[in-house]
């Protein structure tokens, strides 16, 4: 079958899959505006399964198709665009871009593989370190790719070629970060599932909050680090302690614009920190922040770093967050509730959170982990609810599952990560699975009965 005749059967799939919803009978639970708002969901995900359209023109497609089909007003669908989180978002792209150009990143990585010993392990940990504190002072989604490019030039300075060497550190690189976001605030991932559940509920959030109810999984991260490093052991002993005090050494002093950027971070972590005190809004730090990079003489932004954001990116966040917006007005969530909550209903926590990361783990398969977020957060909101659990562990679950896949097309980051060239695709299926496992287990023996203990599940 060649090319033309595969790409042909997508775009059919695509609309006559959706279209055959249109057989199931509706009533006063299952409405027609229940019907029309899954129909037009289906095909935008099929739209992104498939990649036959642009991702940001399937975006557009999908936000305005909700208004077109009247099942939602302008104001409901572009909702999103009034939220903090977008504008987070956009920011934290902004500030990424500006301290890639500074030393930083490369500062801090030195440091960190010095002080664990050069060794393959210790590569391996500080690289894991590294992802925390780049994740913990520039809580940007993007701040991963700068961690990725690191490790990457690490293996072409040390001379490791693709293999098992290189493709724990590429790995760690990229997977200690997206475990570090399981307990440091990101707005392209907590953000988006706390606004998507907050169209159903309140859910307050904060920096200080969400650290607060998931530092418990601060040592997965490091756990994680050594299982790679036993499955992806190298072939011969790795000693480049010296390899890195000489290129810290080469960095030579932080210069006065390094040490400004850096204080602008700090003091846009001890704001995030401290809302929960002083009661202004995250996004405000986010905001002040980025200005600051960009007044002369204090940061080095300039005019290329703002167009270097992807709007496309800004616009698919936006489109995702719609999604629950929509499905919210039209009452999926209290339908789904209706129909599952028997089932469910006796459940007890732990139970309850399997199941929904196991869902979540099995949506990712197809669509992205942003869409599985807003689509499947406010009915599994609703449903928790309804059983008397708050829906701050639905949002952290299905955060968690986005991240927990077997094949690289799953999660664009980690798709980067595959993409560098370095990764056996037998190393990757290998590492991916026990790493679903290990946080499973992680999931229900730690880290519920930890949200029990603070009255969340």
């Amino acid at each position: 079958m060649d090319a033309s005749t595969r790409n042909m059967i997508k775009w059919v799939i695509s609309f006559l899959v959706p279209a055959t919803l249109f057989l199931i009978p509706t009533n006063e639970v299952y409405t027609f505006e229940m019907n029309v708002f899954l129909v037009i969901t289906l095909w935008a995900v099929l739209m992104f399964m498939f990649e036959l359209l642009n991702t940001t023109i399937i975006s557009i497609a999908l936000t305005f198709g909700y208004c077109i089909s009247g099942i939602a007003s302008l104001s409901v669908a572009l909702a999103p665009w009034t939220t903090p989180t977008i504008w987070m978002v956009f920011c934290s792209l902004v500030m990424v871009y500006v301290v890639q150009d500074t030393s930083l990143l490369k500062r801090i990585a030195y440091h960190l593989i010095i002080w664990t010993g050069g060794t393959y392990q210790g590569i391996l940990y500080g690289i894991a370190a590294l992802s925390i504190v780049a994740c913990f002072l520039i809580p940007s989604l993007m701040t991963s790719f700068a961690i990725m490019a690191l490790a990457y030039g690490i293996c072409q300075a040390l001379n490791i070629k693709k293999g098992k060497t290189s493709g724990g550190i590429m790995l760690v690189s990229a997977l200690s970060f997206l475990e570090a976001g399981n307990f440091l605030y990101i707005p392209q991932t907590t953000g988006v599932a706390v606004g998507a559940i907050n169209q159903i509920t309140t859910l307050p959030m904060n920096s200080w909050l969400y650290l607060k109810h998931n530092i418990v999984f601060l040592p997965l991260v490091f756990l994680l680090t050594f299982m790679i490093g036993k499955l992806m052991k190298p072939e011969q002993p790795i000693d480049g302690k010296e390899y890195f005090e000489k290129e810290l050494a080469n960095l030579g002093a932080m210069t006065a614009v390094d040490k400004k950027i850096l204080t602008i971070l700090i003091a846009l972590v001890v704001y995030l920190f401290t809302c929960q005190w002083h009661g202004f809004d995250m996004l405000y730090g986010f905001i002040g922040a980025t200005i600051l990079m960009f007044i002369p003489k204090i940061g080095i932004g300039e005019k290329k770093h703002i167009e270097m954001v992807d709007m496309g990116t800004i616009i698919f966040c936006a489109s995702c967050m719609g999604i629950g917006n929509v499905g919210a007005a039209v009452g999926i969530g209290p339908a789904l509730s209706s129909v599952l909550l028997p089932y469910l209903g006796g459940l007890n926590s732990i139970a309850f959170v399997g199941i929904i990361f196991i869902v979540g783990v099995l949506a990712n398969i197809l669509m992205t982990p942003l869409a599985l977020i807003t689509i499947l957060a406010p009915p599994l909101a609703q449903i928790a609810m309804d059983m008397g659990i708050t829906a701050y562990p639905i949002a952290y679950t299905l955060c968690m599952a986005g991240n927990n896949l077997l094949f690289p097309y799953e999660n664009t980051i980690v798709l980067i990560c595959f993409g560098f060239g370095l990764i056996y695709m037998k190393d990757f299926v290998k590492v991916l699975g026990a790493k679903l496992i290990l946080c499973f287990i992680y999931l229900l023996v730690i880290g519920v009965p930890y949200w029990m203990l603070l009255n969340l599940a």
